[in-house]
């Protein structure tokens, strides 16, 4: 797999600045293009809600009024970082190929995020998204969702708190699945860069998943990579990324609700753990 079109959320500031400065690290790193996607809230919509209702046509006007102050507040401060960032990553603005020059665009839409994160998702190699800073940061998680489950793309999960390369030493939570085996096509663009490959697996009586065949396989593309077991434990999840941060890992590979993704909402799951707890970049595919 080759990355030349990287796209990036950018619901706002807050949640946006860690996957922004990602995407610029990878569009340098890939002489690829960076889009960053913004979306203003439609203040009409949301009168919409209130048609019917017990509220007078001049609250509703002033709720509108309020709204689209505020959406132009979002988007001219998420303006100001992606052009702070490109500054900074040397990133030239260009809406057509440079060549091995990386380069930016700025995309503005209006509307909702998830429908136009589609849109753009279905066309870009790679889609960097921030994790969610806290349970009400509900525009990162609804993007992460979103470029995870409706576009087909990878994702690249970006933490509060970035190391300063990304993809240098790579660890892959393997299970023999569909997923994973995804995952780790995506990560074929990190490969050539790579120093350190951990192979990290469960301890489990199944040997259907035979780590060994993916050292294997991946020698075939000139990776060398160890394995490392995990502990038992009944939070594999945990295990996971206590296993990557003692291997050194700058960068998690895995697929994304190898289960049934509702069981995993309700009743918790790999995938859930390493979303709202990763501290480290997580590439993932469904």
């Amino acid at each position: 797999m080759t990355i030349k079109s990287i796209l990036v959320p950018l619901s706002d500031a807050r949640s946006g600045k860690n996957a922004l400065k990602a995407g610029v690290g990878l569009a340098k790193l890939f002489s690829a293009h960076l889009t960053a996607l913004h979306v203003e809230a439609d203040p009409r919509a949301m009168a919409i809600d209130y048609v019917g209702e017990a509220v007078s046509g001049a609250m509703i006007e002033q709720m509108m009024k309020t709204a689209q102050d505020r959406s132009v507040a979002d988007t001219k401060s998420a303006r100001k970082l992606f052009d702070a960032a490109c500054s900074a990553g040397g990133l030239k603005l260009s809406e057509r190929p440079a060549g091995a020059v990386p380069t930016a665009s700025w995309r503005k839409e209006t509307g909702y995020e998830d429908g136009w994160l589609q849109t753009y998702g279905r066309f870009a190699d790679l889609i960097v998204v921030g994790r969610a800073l806290d349970d009400d940061d509900l525009a990162a998680k609804l993007s992460l969702e979103t470029a995870l489950i409706e576009t087909g793309r990878p994702i690249l999960l970006a933490p509060p708190t970035l190391p300063s390369k990304i993809g240098v030493n790579i660890a892959i939570a393997w299970k023999a699945t569909a997923e994973a085996a995804r995952a780790i096509e995506a990560a074929k663009a990190f490969f050539p860069t790579a120093k350190k490959v951990t192979i990290l697996t469960a301890k489990e009586s199944d040997s259907n998943q035979r780590p060994d065949e993916l050292v294997a396989y991946l020698a075939w593309h000139g990776i060398k990579a160890a394995v490392s077991k995990l502990r038992a434990s009944d939070n594999i999840g945990a295990s996971l990324l206590s296993a990557a941060g003692k291997a050194g890992a700058d960068m998690l590979v895995m697929g994304a609700y190898g289960h049934s993704r509702m069981r995993e909402m309700i009743f918790g799951g790999v995938t859930k753990h390493v979303i709202a707890k990763s501290n480290l970049p997580v590439l993932m595919t469904h």
